[in-house]
């Protein structure tokens, strides 16, 4: 081939390299945030269950108060044993509290992966209470 032929040659190579580097980068940015999006829902899975168990040991604290401060109106227990359950009670709502606060910031992650995956992509997603009307408006 001509030398005077090279140049021209040369560029769109070096565009076709380019275009290939951008788009493996872009690629990779893609599957970051695709990772980043399943480790966020398995870590909102990670934080139902000891959300749920944390529930249920304050529900059933609470009913534990509520049936001790029955026995302890009724003047069958002593002050110690209510004061124990109203203890019992305190600690499993704190407890749900703290479960419930990290299942938020795990729920606050995942939303942020799936709208920086989403943006990323082009997509959006309308809500489910928004239709387009059935007929011709006036």
């Amino acid at each position: 081939m001509p030398i005077k032929y090279r140049g021209p040659l040369a560029n769109a190579r070096s565009a076709m390299m380019l275009l290939k580097r951008a788009r493996a980068e872009e690629q990779r940015l893609r599957d970051r945030a695709t990772y980043q999006l399943g480790r966020a829902f398995l870590e909102v899975e990670a934080a139902q269950e000891p959300l749920r168990a944390a529930s249920r040991t304050r529900l059933a604290a609470a009913e534990k108060r509520k049936r001790e401060q029955g026995f302890y109106n009724e003047g069958r227990i002593m002050a110690g044993r209510y004061s124990q359950a109203i203890h019992q009670d305190a600690t499993a709502e704190a407890a749900e509290a703290r479960c419930r606060a990290t299942y938020v910031r795990t729920l606050i992650a995942f939303e942020e992966a799936k709208g920086t995956l989403l943006d990323a992509e082009g997509i959006v997603l309308k809500s489910p209470g928004a239709r387009k009307p059935s007929g011709p408006s006036s």
